[in-house]
Order: structure tokens, then C-alpha cells, then sequence
């Protein structure tokens, strides 16, 4: 299905098993035999936090990729250059502002691509896991090294899939396309009984020019839900070509 940076498509994700390529990690060490690559991602995570806090805008500005983009809770959308010029006015928070206990976090990694989530504030209703407040980093690894590409604040109840489907579309509106076709391939493997997860493969192959493969995407959604009325114009379209 459609999704856009501006909706409000708030996600945490879940934790998947081993042989899903993921795993929940605490910031003081792996927990389930997780490997090094998670520690790096939050040891990397953590001190950009602590070169906002600081306004250190050399460290953010080399740990982002040039077409990085933030959406905000209110759906505000930065680019890098905007995010570094926000990060010049910051005033460093002072010593013992931060606290508060630390969240753990959520890092599931897929090849060169990974997604990290962490709170940042617990949820006010402890009945309704929604109203906390969270971010969702997307990491790639370029030349050899992991960049920040994407983050967004996300605010609901942990859905995996959804998590992945989000940052699979965060990464082909910056312009990441094939890194965004590889996400929404893990999503299909993962639940290869979701209809959502081969519409937005197919909706990602069409905008690659793959038609064939887009078509066969979109006729599996529509198989498993026939009431996908944008899936059915999207496929009328593509037949029509």
C-alpha cells in the first residue's frame, strides 16, 4: 500500500528471531548471541544523540549520508543540511538532564541495511503502549562504513512488519530505490501471507521499471485480499503499458 514520509505511520519494531536477521539489544552488551554489528550501530546511535545534545555538528555532519532526511512527530521534513543548521543553535544539555533510565534497543540488520529502534520517552497511559514516543534510524553501510540515511519519530504499538514496510518507503522517497526493493523482499519472506507486503513490492518494481515482476507482486495482493482497490488500479495500469 502507498505509504509517504508525511503520513503519521508511526511504528516501533518487534524483535524477530535469529535466522530473521535481527535481534533485541541492550546498550550495555549482545543478549542472544548477537554479534558485534548491532553493539557498532548503537555505540554509533548513542553518540549521535550525544552530538545533538552537544551541537556537534562535525560528527552528525560525518555520520550522514548526503541525501539523509528526518521527519519530525509532526510530520516536519529535514534534509541533512537542515538538520546541521538546527544543530548550530542547540543548547548542550546540562549535566544530569539525561538521567533517566536507558531504553533498550531494537536493531534488526538486513545486508547492508539495518533498522534501529529506541524510546525516548515512555508512554503515558500504561494501558496503551501508543502513547510513548520513539525514533526509527535506518542505517546503510557505504564504502565500507554505516551512514544514517533516515529517522523518523514513531509512536505505536511494536508491529514488525509495518516497521519494515515504513522504512522500505523512507528509503525509496530519498531516492533508494533498490536498497528500498531489498527491504520489502525481507518483508515478503517474513510474511509472505500479508497482501500489503506484495503491493509495496510491487508498487517499488514499477517505479524500478521491473513490470513483469511488479505485475506478479500485485496480482499475489490482490489474490490474498481482493478488496485492495489501489492494488487493482495499479495493476490495470501496468497491464495497460
Amino acid at each position: 500500500m502507498t505509504g509517504t514520509l508525511l503520513a503519521s505511520a508511526v511504528v516501533l519494531l518487534l524483535s524477530l528471531s535469529p535466522e530473521r536477521q535481527g535481534g533485541t539489544v541492550s546498550p550495555t552488551g549482545p543478549a542472544g548471541g548477537q554479534g558485534t554489528v548491532e553493539q557498532e550501530l548503537i555505540a554509533l546511535d548513542k553518540r549521535f544523540d550525544e552530538a545533538r545534545q552537544k551541537g556537534d555538528t562535525a560528527f552528525a555532519s560525518d555520520l550522514l549520508t548526503e541525501d539523509f532526511v528526518q521527519v519530525t512527530q509532526a510530520g516536519v521534513v529535514r534534509d541533512k543540511a537542515e538538520l546541521l543548521k538546527s544543530l548550530q543553535t542547540t543548547k548542550p544539555t546540562p549535566p544530569g538532564a539525561q538521567d533517566a533510565p536507558t531504553p533498550a534497543y531494537t536493531v534488526h540488520v538486513h545486508g547492508e541495511t539495518a533498522i534501529m529502534t529506541h524510546a525516548i520517552a515512555p508512554p503515558t497511559d500504561p494501558h496503551d503502549p501508543r502513547s510513548g514516543n520513539a525514533v526509527m534510524h535506518v542505517f546503510l553501510k557505504q564504502q565500507g562504513r554505516w551512514k544514517m540515511a533516515a529517522w523518523s519519530a514513531v509512536t505505536t504499538a511494536p508491529n514488525t512488519e509495518q516497521s519494515i514496510n515504513t522504512a522500505g518507503y523512507e528509503l525509496m522517497e530519498s531516492g533508494k530505490l533498490q536498497d528500498a526493493i531489498e527491504l520489502f523482499k525481507t518483508n515478503v519472506r517474513l510474511y509472505p501471507q500479508s497482501w500489503n507486503v506484495y503491493d509495496s513490492l510491487g508498487e517499488a518494481q514499477a517505479k524500478a521499471g521491473d513490470t513483469a515482476v511488479a505485475i506478479q507482486n500485485y496480482e499475489k495482493s490482490l489474490q490474498l485480499n481482493p478488496k485492495n482497490e489501489p492494488g487493482k488500479a495499479a495493476l490495470a495500469k501496468l497491464r495497460g503499458k
